[in-house]
């Protein structure tokens, strides 16, 4: 009979070390000998962070693990500020568990997973060979942009703002990464963040701007911004967007890397 492989074990040292080459499932080790159970890595930034669905003491747990030499804490407490500001303004978001630090230097901030969750990407990547259904894009479009105006209503954005940061869970469309949480106050604000999220959509869907707003202005509950700010804010995003990515592939072309998960957009 043949000896079940052995579980690698890394910490903070290793992690910080394997750049990408960091493959589930393995354990992670906390300072204090507990152990992260990872099952499948949704999210790597090298040397810096990562995202799991893991197990911890006999529960299904979404682990944000924090390890780059300099700066883990502040990553890690800006995600905890935001997760508790969004459940402070009344905002659904994924219950926190429990933070930990990470034996090799770090820390792991360990959430509530939500299953059976999916998020506004992965229905919008379902519509498949019918994408080009306008009417189905509008279904799956207006609860986000409700959320949005929601969460400008309560003086929060997300400088993030993107499809794969909000999930379906029982009902409610959540909001996730909690890092991403900013004040949100004025006007140009709201409009230059809204933008962001329009700037992500076909352009053919320009025309339907008007029924967007509708669903955002219930969410916000004041009429402020017209279809045709909307789509100078998008275009402007779209330019900036554009010259961030020949930027990126000017600087370093390995910098691009593919994240398998939801919560990668």
């Amino acid at each position: 009979m043949e000896t079940p492989p052995t579980m690698a074990l890394l910490n903070g040292e290793n992690l910080r070390r394997a750049g990408r080459d960091v493959a589930a499932p393995f354990d992670i080790e906390m300072a204090d000998g507990e152990r992260l159970a990872v099952e499948a890595v949704l999210r790597l930034l090298p040397g810096k962070r990562l995202t799991a669905k893991a197990c911890f003491q006999g529960r299904s747990v979404l682990g944000k693990v924090f390890f780059a030499r300099n700066g883990f804490r502040r990553q890690m407490k800006r995600e905890i500020d935001g997760l508790e500001l969004l459940h402070r303004r009344n905002l659904p978001a994924p219950l926190m568990l429990d933070n930990r630090s990470l034996a090799g230097g770090g820390g792991v901030l360990l959430i509530e997973n939500l299953a059976p969750a999916e998020s506004v990407m992965e229905r919008w990547q379902s519509l498949g060979a019918n994408e080009g259904d306008g009417e189905a894009q509008i279904k799956i479009l207006e609860p986000l942009f409700t959320q949005v105006g929601r969460m400008h209503r309560a003086g929060l954005c997300q400088k993030d703002l993107h499809f794969a940061n909000f999930l379906c869970h029982q009902g409610q469309l959540k909001i996730v990464d909690g890092g991403g949480i900013a004040p949100c106050r004025w006007t140009w604000q709201r409009l230059e963040n809204l933008g962001l999220l329009a700037a992500q959509l076909p352009a053919d869907l320009t025309r339907s701007f008007p029924r967007l707003l509708a669903a955002y202005h219930q969410g916000r509950g004041k009429d402020e911004i017209t279809a045709e700010s909307l789509s100078r804010a998008a275009q402007k995003q779209r330019r900036k967007r554009l010259e961030d990515y020949l930027g990126k592939t000017l600087r370093d072309s390995s910098g691009f890397c593919v994240a398998r998960g939801f919560r990668r957009f």
